[in-house]
């Protein structure tokens, strides 16, 4: 069952979490169960070179239910403006839950490690997840109010539905999210390649950012502009 993903991928992600504190972190970094200062870092086999992404699997497979059972939770019943203020709030709450699970898991668990993919990474991943979402559907429900006022001006219809509060952008990219993830994938490799990130100041940085984000939106928006299918 859909909503029902999230906890039962619960125990998985808490028992991952136990091998961690109970020495899988040491055979991640340096691939052995006892901690090492002196010894190198063994790569030996299959296995042992690719430790890090087959134990982070579950982390990330997590968050991959975790997304499904909150995609779930958005697509049900968004067709008026009440529903979509009662999403927002349930949404809020759950964001709300989420960064201090994510304080509590880095506080007195452990932290943050995206190579290990922990549940501080992972409940830190879906704090950011749904405080996004929520921010996107406030956006929506003050549409959705403004459009509400403009209808009761032309006395028209008063019901408002969620397909006439979709923002022309993020209809842009649903139709071309393909080939805005394969964009955004090679501007990633390219800005690695060319810049280094460590001496960068915060405003150079986001202007790279700003930049990024301007090239993937305009190249979705030409490609809209001439159909290109």
């Amino acid at each position: 069952h859909l909503p029902l993903l999230f906890l039962y991928s619960l125990p998985f992600i808490l028992v991952y979490q136990w091998g961690l504190n109970h020495g899988l972190t040491d055979y991640l970094q340096h691939g052995r169960l006892d901690l090492c200062l002196n010894c190198s870092d063994l790569r030996e086999g299959f296995f042992n070179s690719n430790r890090e992404g087959i134990f982070s699997s579950i982390g990330f497979t997590w968050i991959y239910l975790t997304s499904i059972s909150t995609g779930y939770l958005l697509h049900c019943n968004l067709s008026t403006l009440y529903h979509g203020v009662q999403k927002l709030v349930q949404l809020s709450l759950l964001a709300i839950f989420s960064w201090f699970a994510t304080w509590f898991s880095q506080e007195y668990i452990q932290p943050i490690s995206r190579r290990a993919a922990n549940l501080a990474y992972c409940m830190w991943t879906l704090s950011i997840q749904l405080s996004f979402l929520a921010l996107f559907l406030l956006a929506d429900c003050l549409s959705a109010c403004l459009l509400y006022s403009q209808k009761q001006k032309r006395r028209e219809k008063n019901e408002i539905t969620s397909k006439q509060l979709q923002p022309k952008l993020l209809e842009v990219v649903n139709r071309y999210q393909l080939i805005y993830f394969l964009a955004a994938n090679l501007l990633t490799g390219l800005i690695n390649v060319i810049i280094r990130d460590r001496p960068i100041s915060k405003s150079t940085a986001f202007l790279l950012l700003l930049g990024y984000q301007s090239i993937l939106i305009v190249t979705v928006v030409l490609l809209n502009k001439r159909k290109v299918y």
